[in-house]
């Protein structure tokens, strides 16, 4: 007969090794073995490939690509300048045609009605406009088409020709105080009202003058 062998328990618990997780692995449905990085990698490309081949081929033809540059705001702004420049020529444009208008207007209404009479003097007689009446005396200015008296004493450019035509006509810096006896050929005519003002203050320079050499006699 065997002696039954009884192993001495040692009292120690058996320690059991922790098992790895093992994490599945892709799998390439084309050859259904697990994909490695490579691969991955490749997958990804054609993935984004076949999106961008996509895209062109639904775009039709004849299709302009959509401009990716930011607006700037420079077109909008030179549109804007442009649009101003026109607009300021024409309202120029409508400033002077205005400015004209007004100016001929003026000009119609300033002309003022005057009085010519013939002056007799050594050279036969010369056209004087009348300024006033002055005990059976006229006060009057002379008219001439030189530009100068003299050498150094330039006459008066009358705006208008008080006589009419298109001849340039000057008048007299001095006045006349004379007799209405030595006056003839009365007529009309027209002059501006500024040059009207000058053969006023001629005038009156003239009286002035011969009232003084009056008083001296």
């Amino acid at each position: 007969t065997k002696k039954s062998t009884t192993k001495k328990s040692t009292g120690k618990k058996a320690t059991t090794t922790p098992k790895k997780k093992v994490t599945p692995k892709a799998i390439n449905p084309t050859t259904k073995k697990p994909a490695t990085k490579k691969s991955l990698i490749k997958k990804s490309t054609t993935t984004n490939n076949t999106k961008k081949t996509t895209n062109k081929s639904t775009a039709p033809k004849g299709t302009k690509k959509p401009s990716t540059k930011k607006a700037t705001g420079k077109t909008t702004a030179k549109s804007t300048t442009r649009a101003k420049k026109i607009t300021g020529t024409k309202s120029k444009s409508n400033k002077t045609k205005t400015s004209t208008q007004k100016s001929t207007k003026k000009e119609a209404l300033v002309l003022v009605p005057v009085v010519i009479k013939t002056h007799y003097d050594s050279k036969g007689g010369h056209p004087h406009i009348i300024v006033a009446d002055v005990n059976e005396k006229h006060v009057s200015v002379g008219l001439t088409s030189d530009k100068f008296k003299g050498k150094n004493s330039p006459n008066y450019k009358l705006k208008v020709n008080p006589l009419g035509g298109s001849e340039q006509s000057y008048m007299k810096r001095q006045g006349t105080v004379d007799g209405q006896s030595r006056y003839y050929n009365e007529r009309k005519g027209v002059m501006h009202s500024e040059d009207k003002k000058k053969a006023n203050q001629y005038g009156a320079k003239a009286l002035t003058k011969h009232n003084k050499g009056k008083k001296s006699k």
